[in-house]
């Protein structure tokens, strides 16, 4: 079983526009709303691959209702812990004309972060890994996905991080599996700018994997002393919010099933370009998966020091 560890979960509102337009009046052609936030977003990859996966989340409010309804009705197991906030919001608008996206995140905060952790870890007994996403709520501490990663390590069980800013930095310390920054993320735990570099260095350091997300670009992955890049030549063109997503599925999937590296990587491409093709967050096309797959080339562009 996967656990998918959502501190920050959403319901998510998603507008498709023909073009968008600031300081103006922009009318959708399409409108979808569901429960989302990334590791939302990871479970339902997953789910779609015939994995067995929960989410664990604080669910507060009617839109707390909203998120645990959809889930269901999703086939996706739920272990909510009750909170007092009501669940948040976030809304998305996908350009057709500029094939991207403009998000607005309500923030979000949760009081109850022991009873959390001790619902997490109460999943640990029959978990193969844990998949951690989203930025902390206020109220939680900095060094949450940290502590999630040690307490991963005492049942056995590999746990993947993604966040950013002053949690990511605290969750490397702690030694997960693997982090998946993007390069906006990536100067919150390193001063090195070249991303390849930084991978190297960020792994070797921590004996943590790191995959770097580069957009059109690819994805950089370093483990076990080695350093890897996956790409695809072809352009992409759709929304983009949910690509991190799935190639953090992917390796969250590989992990588990202890893929080599560079399969793994390879997936994670393939998926993410996939993700982009999709219209929301949390879904991809099979054929477009296959697809894609075909056009993936990986590189081994680093050795063992």
């Amino acid at each position: 079983m996967i656990v998918c560890v959502a501190p920050s979960p959403a319901w998510d509102v998603t507008y498709g526009v023909e073009r968008f337009r600031e300081h103006a009046t922009n009318r959708a052609h399409t409108v979808s709303a569901r429960a989302g936030g990334k590791a939302v977003n990871v479970a339902r990859i997953l789910h779609a691959f015939g994995e067995d996966v929960v989410v664990v989340a604080p669910v507060g409010g009617p839109t707390g209702e909203l998120f645990a309804a959809d889930l269901a009705e999703s086939g996706i197991a739920l272990d909510a812990v009750d909170t007092a906030t009501e669940l948040r919001r976030t809304v998305t608008i996908v350009s057709d004309e500029a094939g991207d996206a403009t998000i607005v995140n309500e923030g979000c905060t949760l009081t109850e972060w022991p009873s959390f952790l001790a619902r997490v870890e109460e999943q640990l007994s029959e978990a193969s890994v844990v998949v951690a996403a989203g930025s902390l709520p206020s109220a939680v501490p900095v060094d949450a996905y940290g502590e999630l990663a040690r307490v991963g390590a005492r049942h056995g069980v590999p746990v993947v991080v993604d966040t950013s800013g002053p949690a990511l930095a605290a969750a490397l310390r702690g030694s997960p599996s693997l982090i998946k920054p993007n390069l906006a993320e990536l100067p919150d735990i390193t001063d090195v700018t070249d991303p390849r570099e930084a991978a190297r260095r960020l792994s070797a350091e921590s004996g943590t994997a790191v995959a770097v997300t580069l957009g059109a670009d690819g994805i950089v992955l370093a483990a076990d002393g080695e350093l890897w890049h996956g790409s695809v030549s072809r352009a992409l063109h759709g929304n983009p919010t949910g690509a991190g997503d799935a190639a953090l599925a992917a390796f969250t999937r590989g992990i588990g099933t202890g893929t080599p590296w560079p399969d793994v990587l390879h997936d994670a491409v393939a998926l993410s370009g996939a993700a982009v093709l999709a219209p929301y967050a949390g879904e991809f096309d099979p054929a477009h998966h296959q697809e894609l797959s075909e056009q993936v080339v990986v590189e081994r562009v680093g050795a063992r020091a």
